[in-house]
């Protein structure tokens, strides 16, 4: 096989992982209330189904660089995707235990590429890491919107229930584990992780636990509106089919975002710009969530609080190539933001859930999400200073 033709498979193999590294989670969100209804759950434990991905992120996450050194890093993506299938049949067709295991099949297989696509990236692709970067991170949008979008036309407008709608994303998923088999030719030698000494050495630095904090705050704001706002906008009136599609246009109308944040991010030493714009996004689709009634009102405030979404999600991931001199940096980086930070934005869903619980009403929830946007416009602002990471905090 020639390196072109090699390579080229390379991109789609990413492009066809990256389609299934949100889907499974985001089309959760508008099938919660059909869920409830179906097995009598209450809101804390359906919260469970979409925060035991995000700890599965935060536990699975230290490890991963361990399983690219020992078995190569497209191995590991493999084992991984093979797992995120398994979850995926266990989660529809397994009963309420099912739905629980299964769910802890897909955070963990979806894990392992979250920390190591990167890495492969900026190894595989040194001069051209900002392309593939909006490559992936536009491909991982458009599949989370997908998943958002036609999971209620699919369990109520086809007649297919919320486990056939769920088992659907199966054919996003085989293909691309069927697809990624090319790679593991000689993938050993490529290994996608960093050493332990390296991330010893970013735990101890200030800006990793920026740059991890980002990451943890742009995904508990990302996760916990995907579990809960069709719920939220019940009360105010909306119908569950007019939610997933608010739910689904919030995250097209971030597809820019996803393509062009990782080209704008790679081209500037100081993404400070980029940052406080995300940040200024965030705050007016906040107060429309807060206080605005009707979809005339709701829509154009939640398309801006989707484009901060995906914003945010495109500036932190570029900040692992961005911040880094290498493959071994990226995957370090990575491993840590994606551990630690997911293990904080899981916090968010079930909190949610149980804020609502606990008070039987969203102020609680929203007041708990506006403090996490002021976490988030901190952490971005001083992780998009231009300096390295393992620098000593030195701007250069």
């Amino acid at each position: 096989m020639n390196d072109k033709r090699k390579q080229g498979l390379l991109v789609l193999g990413i492009v066809l992982i990256a389609c299934n590294l949100r889907a499974p989670i985001t089309s959760v969100g508008p099938l919660v209330p059909t869920i409830q209804g179906d097995t009598g759950l209450s809101g804390t434990w359906t919260g469970m189904i979409t925060t035991l991905p995000l700890l599965c992120f935060g536990l699975v996450s230290p490890f991963v660089s361990r399983l690219g050194r020992r078995f190569g890093g497209p191995q590991a993506v493999f084992g991984g995707m093979v797992a995120t299938v398994a979850g995926l049949v266990v989660r529809s067709y397994c009963g309420v235990w099912g739905l629980y295991l299964g769910t802890l099949l897909i955070g963990s297989g979806i894990a392992v590429s979250n920390v190591l696509i990167p890495s492969i990236i900026k190894e595989d692709f040194p001069t051209r890491a900002g392309t593939m970067m909006s490559v992936y991170t536009t491909a991982m949008s458009v599949f989370a919107a997908a998943g958002s979008g036609v999971s209620v036309p699919l369990a109520a407008g086809l007649g297919l229930g919320w486990k056939n709608a769920l088992a659907s994303l199966l054919v996003l998923a085989v293909p691309a584990t069927l697809l990624w088999l090319p790679q593991l030719k000689g993938g050993a030698g490529r290994q996608g992780g960093g050493g332990g000494d390296l991330f010893q050495r970013m735990l101890r630095d200030p800006l990793a636990w920026k740059i991890t904090l980002c990451m943890g705050s742009q995904s508990l704001l990302f996760y916990a509106i995907i579990a809960w706002l069709p719920s939220i906008l019940l009360g105010r009136g909306v119908t569950v089919e007019q939610s997933g599609g608010l739910l689904t246009a919030m995250q097209l109308v971030g597809l820019p975002a996803a393509f062009f944040i990782p080209l704008l991010a790679d081209r500037r030493r100081d993404q400070r710009r980029i940052a406080d714009t995300v940040t200024a996004l965030f705050a007016v689709g906040f107060l429309g969530l807060c206080f605005g009634r009707g979809l005339w009102v709701l829509t154009p405030c939640l398309l801006c609080l989707g484009f901060a979404q995906t914003a945010s999600l495109s500036l932190a991931l570029s900040f692992f190539v961005c911040r880094c001199r290498g493959g071994e940096e990226t995957a370090a980086i990575s491993g840590m933001a994606q551990s630690a930070g997911y293990l904080l934005s899981a916090v968010g869903p079930l909190l949610f859930g149980a804020l609502f619980d606990w008070t039987g009403s969203w102020v609680a929830p929203l007041v708990f999400y506006g403090g996490i946007i002021l976490l988030y416009a901190y952490t971005a602002h001083q992780s998009s200073k231009d300096v390295y990471l393992l620098d000593g905090g030195a701007e250069q």
